[in-house]
């Protein structure tokens, strides 16, 4: 009968929604402003069921939950209270403030808006909520600015686009995942950073090094998981309006709803619309290219003891215009470009939490996705339409009735059809990988790691490996490991070692070199992009300046053994797509520093170095494009009465080697030396609350004002064989100012 019953629960899910990890644990305590412990005080996940008792020491442990970072305080003699729990948060000490009134209280110990974790056994990095509102960050492009270990990047004159790098190299071989599912890779990659709106984010997490095997073989240097605001946390209604000296202006609505103890849902909406002719240098191109976009997300939740479930359906459509600026009335040919893509996801989540044991878990993840784009750049022609199906069964079991041993396996499907075609080339291709994983992780519950009971509690493990199929490169095995030793609480030293396979998509990744007349030569067959990354990591949290401070050190190196080459300098006039024939390699390396200076002032320091080299055609070369040297330092200042809230980032960006133009006319190369030069870019902004639900902001972004003056070789001769819209070091625009306001409703 049992066997029947786990049968029929598996046909379920195999047919339904899809599931979440099993939650970890918060740990903590409740005392009065004296420091006197509270036994007996009551805590529970707001629209939920878990709840805990603290003990006799005020004490408490409680399972995380996806359901809710609502934690609800109760005690005799005081009204109940609330705290919201950032997603990264490990330990919470709450502090009673008066004698009957519970409505204030005090937490201390809480994870700043920037946290590197020092309990967590893999090496994360979290960008809270409060931390996106320090600049504009209207979609997940302009989300990373006050972080140094993703850099932000420009990819050509032509399309504005921006693209991300980590650990040395660029986005594309970091796995970005929204809400733990692989997303907008293939067709969306050019634009995908734009596709999530700055307000629809809670949190975002890095991964550095070797990510979950659960997820899949794609990560090479880390992983990348944005986690979206849930209708239970976010406002009943939101509302927040930008524009700026680009005339681009921007909206975004949130509508929520808590329906009853166990459904919620909530719309959010997004739209953005850039129209002006600004071209700073004369050039007759357009500095950035004119958009619109719009996109919506509708989430439907459910919640219960036993099971969480979860229907999301997002819908998108965008159109761009660039390129030159045509007069009016003007005849015969001009180099102009036209974008058009449209999107539907529809993705969910079902978990089962029913079993007697606790800590067991069973669920799945799916998700489907349509994208159909249409792109022109002069001559060049890009279309194709995707279509991708994509299911994770995931099984969590402790191990010997021990929470702090677990085992997470299951099944996972990625299938990509892509209808493709660029001009007379037909890129079409149909990619299937079915895969099984398996991950064991060790993590000692204990209430703190500075005098264990034992030595080894002090370690922390994680191992995984999972085997996939491919069915045009065969089978590929990922073997992943992390490990960390506490020093103490606030002092920990980790290593990483894993593996990682990903399949190109050479053009919607290099949209780049369509800004350009040359040839396209492909070498047959272009093989799986296969690396393996290491990498170490130290982070300490300790006093300094009477505040807490915190230093983070992490060294990466990631090498290849397969990687598709895109060589736009072996000659001026092709662009070769070869397979990796030598070594290439990134070294990174990070520091970082962040304290309080003052008890309302925040500031980081930040190093980057990076080392990256790869094989061309011609040998072993300096990968170009990427600077060896990275400075960054921010300040945040917020007033005590919460009402004004000042960020200063200022960005430090080191040589670069440029492609090797020696074949192209001097006289054409006005602004392309060899080497870059170093410059420096300054974003701030200035927020004023007026009413507790209503506040503006205004900022300016490069107030340096330094531009790459004359971008785009070649640009007298659009159609000639020099053009070259893809040599982009610096930002093209100058000055922006922006002002935008945010108002809301706060829930009743």
């Amino acid at each position: 009968m049992m066997n029947m019953r786990l049968t029929l629960l598996f046909l379920l899910l195999s047919l339904t929604g899809v599931c979440t990890l099993q939650a970890q644990t918060l740990k903590g305590s409740i005392s009065n402003e004296e420091g006197e412990g509270l036994p007996g005080a009551t805590l529970h996940w707001k629209n939920t069921t878990l709840a805990t008792v603290a003990d006799m020491d005020g004490h408490f442990e409680i399972e995380r939950t996806d359901i809710s970072n609502i934690l609800v305080i109760n005690f005799v003699g005081y009204d109940p209270a609330e705290v919201e729990v950032s997603p990264d948060l490990e330990e919470l000490n709450i502090t009673i403030e008066g004698s009957v009134d519970l409505e204030t209280v005090e937490v201390s110990g809480q994870a700043s808006d920037h946290a590197f974790s020092t309990l967590d056994n893999r090496n994360i990095e979290t960008i809270g909520h409060g931390e996106l509102r320090k600049s504009a960050c209207c979609s997940l492009a302009e989300s990373f600015e006050t972080n140094a270990s993703v850099d932000v990047t420009y990819s050509d004159a032509i399309t504005g686009t921006r693209e991300i790098q980590m650990l040395g190299l660029r986005g594309v071989y970091t796995q970005f995942l929204t809400e733990k599912r692989p997303a907008l890779n293939g067709l969306a990659s050019p634009y995908a950073l734009e596709y999530i709106p700055g307000t629809w984010l809670e949190s975002i997490q890095i991964a550095k090094g070797a990510g979950s095997v659960v997820s899949g073989p794609a990560a090479i240097t880390g992983q990348i998981n944005a986690e979206l605001v849930k209708p239970w946390v976010d406002k009943p209604l939101f509302v927040n309006l930008f524009g700026s000296t680009m005339s681009r202006a921007e909206a975004n609505i949130h509508l929520n709803k808590v329906l009853s103890k166990h459904w919620s849902s909530g719309l959010l909406l997004h739209g953005a619309f850039t129209q002006n002719q600004i071209d700073h240098d004369g050039d007759t191109f357009l500095d950035g290219p004119n958009k619109r976009l719009l996109t919506g997300l509708y989430r439907l939740f459910y919640t219960s003891p036993t099971w969480e479930v979860q229907a999301h359906v997002q819908a998108l459509s965008e159109q761009r215009q660039g390129g030159q600026i045509v007069p009016d009335g003007a005849t015969g040919d001009f180099f102009t470009t036209s974008q058009r893509a449209s999107r539907i996801d529809a993705f969910g989540k079902i978990a089962f939490n029913g079993f007697e044991k606790e800590g067991h878990g069973l669920g799945l993840i799916w998700n489907y996705a349509w994208h159909d784009a249409h792109s022109v750049f002069g001559k060049n022609e890009h279309f194709g339409t995707q279509r991708s199906f994509y299911a994770n069964l995931i099984h969590v079991l402790p191990l010997f009735n021990d929470a702090g041993h677990k085992l997470s396996s299951g099944l996972s499907y990625q299938l990509d059809n892509f209808d493709e075609q660029l001009n007379d080339s037909d890129l079409s291709r149909r990619e299937s990988m079915p895969g099984i994983f398996a991950e064991y992780s060790f993590h000692p519950e204990i209430e703190s790691c500075s005098n264990p009971e034992f030595w080894w509690q002090r370690f922390g493990f994680v191992a995984g490996v999972r085997y996939d199929h491919h069915n045009r490169f065969g089978g590929l095995i990922s073997p992943r490991v992390n490990a960390k030793y506490n020093f103490n609480d606030e002092t920990v030293v980790r290593v990483s070692l894993s593996k990682g396979f990903r399949s190109a998509n050479v053009i919607a990744e290099n949209y780049s070199v369509l800004a350009t007349n040359r040839t396209f030569i492909f070498e047959n067959p272009l093989r799986l992009e296969e690396a393996w990354n290491a990498g170490v990591n130290f982070t300490r949290n300790f006093d300094f300046l009477k505040n807490r401070a915190t230093l983070a050190f992490d060294a990466f190196r990631t090498w290849f053994q397969n990687q598709v080459v895109v060589d736009v300098e072996a000659d001026y006039t092709k662009v070769f797509f070869y397979n990796l024939d030598g070594p290439s390699y990134s070294n990174s390396i990070v520091t970082t520093f962040s304290f309080k200076p003052l008890k309302n002032l925040e500031a980081k320091l930040a190093y980057k170095f990076t080392d990256v080299k790869m094989t061309y055609l011609d040998g072993l070369r300096e990968r170009p494009l990427v600077a060896r040297h990275r400075g960054l330092v921010t300040l945040g200042y917020e007033s005590p009465n919460e009402r004004w809230m000042v960020n200063l980032i200022a960005q430090i960006v080191g040589p670069q080697r440029l492609p090797d133009n020696s074949g192209i006319p001097p006289v054409l190369l006005t602004n392309h030396p060899e080497i870059s030069p170093t410059y420096a870019l300054i974003n701030a902004q200035v927020t004023h609350k007026f009413r507790p639900n209503f506040e503006m902001y205004i900022g300016g972004e490069n107030l340096t004002n330094y531009r790459q003056h004359y971008p785009i070789i070649g640009f007298t001769d659009p159609f000639g064989k020099y053009f070259n819209g893809m040599q982009v070091y610096a930002p093209i625009m100058g000055i922006v100012g922006y002002v935008g306001l945010r108002y809301w409703i706060d829930p009743t």
